[in-house]
């Protein structure tokens, strides 16, 4: 192997990152010049999962039951299986998304 030579430029492991993400975004946008179709939000139909709450729900609970995250996470990955992504509407906080 060849010694290290003090006068070549230091490339850092940052620098790398940063160009292979900025190329990756380049060939993303390159990919999406002339899509005009928008990503649909998923949203699952689940049974049982409703204002209604179901059998012996309490009228006017907000509360999501763990079944419910369960079934609508099925139909998500669902969805994401067949067509690579998937796009669910409200997850993040304004102020996160925003960022």
């Amino acid at each position: 192997s060849e010694p290290f030579d003090d006068a070549a430029p230091a490339v850092g492991l940052y620098e790398i990152q940063e160009q292979s993400i900025t190329d990756r975004g380049k060939l993303e946008g390159e990919n999406m010049i002339g899509v005009q179709e928008a990503i649909l939000p998923n949203a699952p139909k689940v049974k049982g999962v409703g204002a209604g709450g179901g059998f012996g729900g309490a009228a006017g609970t907000k509360k999501t039951t763990t079944s419910a995250l369960k079934a609508q996470a099925k139909s998500h990955a669902k969805v994401l299986r067949e067509d690579g992504v998937v796009r669910i509407d409200g997850v993040l906080s304004d102020s996160v998304a925003d960022d």
